[in-house]
């Protein structure tokens, strides 16, 4: 590189030999101006940047969303914390209704267990083998 004598401009040189049987014939002096040079590295670290805030904004939506669900879940749980306990201090068994309950009950009903099969009830549901529903509520 050489900055020419009276102004900024900056200009990229190369020179080579051309050789030819081993015997030098010649040589080739390439110039080129830098401006070229400095437009692309400018574009691709315009590039970078914007692939890294790129990057960066999804990975902040992403936990931002997580952290939403997390809240929620634990909102959920505090609610049914909550109404674990009555006001008179005695502890209930059955669990709160949830989406996911409700939903595996109008399932369930229409299901009929195999003949011979023993019939289990859930504690909190008269609805046979619908065992899953604590932890399908517990999971949401």
């Amino acid at each position: 590189m050489v900055r020419s004598a009276g102004s900024q401009e900056l200009l990229l040189t190369a020179a080579a030999p051309i050789v030819i049987e081993g015997r030098t014939r010649g040589g080739v002096f390439l110039e080129q101006a830098g401006d070229q040079l400095l437009a692309l590295r400018d574009r691709a670290v315009t590039r970078l940047f914007n692939l890294t805030l790129l990057a960066t904004a999804a990975a902040v939506i992403v936990m931002l969303g997580f952290a939403t669900w997390i809240s929620l879940r634990i909102g959920r749980l505090r609610s049914a914390a909550d109404s674990a306990v009555s006001s008179d201090g005695k502890i209930r068994l059955e669990m709160p209704e949830c989406r996911q309950r409700r939903r595996d009950r109008r399932l369930v009903a229409g299901i009929r267990a195999p003949a011979g099969a023993p019939q289990r009830t859930h504690a909190s549901t008269s609805v046979p083998w619908a065992g899953s529903c604590r932890t399908n509520c517990a999971r949401r």
